[in-house]
């Protein structure tokens, strides 16, 4: 079962353990943070291309839940069309902070954005590691 890595590092509260001995686990934050953000949007990706159907709903539940996942979305809405920050950040249910922030983390990936003279966002490049993650 794939949940059995998240919860093997968990270790029982022994007689001679502390409480400031047992790790703590915050849900999801923990794996979150061990995996880079290339590593997500492959998992993210695979899962999403792969055929059986475990494997898209989850890869569909993380494509909604997460932040990676957030930024395939967003990467897909402005290959879509050009959208104005307003336009991405309804569409999405973001704040415009939050916007601003995964549009810095997709050039942080190497995608090259670009904004007219209309303020409309759109991708000018698509480095080729994530053209295959689309």
């Amino acid at each position: 079962m794939a949940t059995a890595g998240l919860w093997s590092e968990m270790k029982p509260l022994g007689a001679s353990m502390s409480m400031s001995a047992v790790p703590l686990y915050t849900r999801g934050r923990e794996v979150e943070d061990r995996l880079s953000a290339r590593e997500w949007l492959t998992i993210i990706a695979a899962l999403l291309h792969d055929r059986s159907s475990a494997s898209t709903v989850l890869g569909k539940r993380l494509l909604v839940r997460t932040k990676h996942g957030r930024h395939i979305r967003l990467l897909r809405l402005l290959l879509s069309k050009p959208k104005r920050v307003q336009e991405i950040k309804t569409t999405l249910r973001i704040s415009r902070r939050t916007v601003f922030r995964d549009l810095n983390d997709l050039e942080a990936h190497g995608v090259r954005l670009s904004c007219g003279e209309d303020f409309r966002y759109h991708v000018e490049r698509i480095p080729p590691i994530l053209k295959r993650l689309l």
